[in-house]
């Protein structure tokens, strides 16, 4: 079992046109929040949905100390400058997590 959850962390290089700073600018038309534990010391999932039809689904782990600010841009759809980067893992597909987001 562990061996197996070992070999699903392992990650491998996207293909070239995803290597490296990604960059995306939209408003925000959606945003999922989930909890990753009982602590609110902890952090938490946010997905987001840009209006920009290029924008994948991007994805954090904020502090919930953040959870605010988060909040305070998805409920008034804010317009946002996305940083972010493609991950690949040996199983399953690629996904895009954020590495910096500033409103504008």
């Amino acid at each position: 079992m562990i061996a197996v959850l070992s070999i699903i962390n392992i990650k491998r290089d996207p293909p070239p046109e995803l290597q490296g700073s990604l960059f995306a600018h939209g408003h925000i038309v959606q945003c999922n929040f989930e909890n990753l534990s009982r602590s609110n010391n902890s952090q938490f999932f946010l997905g987001i949905t840009l209006d920009a039809p290029s924008a994948p689904y991007l994805r954090l782990n904020p502090n919930n100390s953040e959870r605010g600010k988060y909040e305070s841009l998805c409920q008034r759809k804010a317009a946002v400058h996305v940083t972010y980067q493609a991950i690949q893992r040996l199983v399953g597909p690629i996904r895009f997590w954020v590495k910096d987001i500033v409103e504008g």
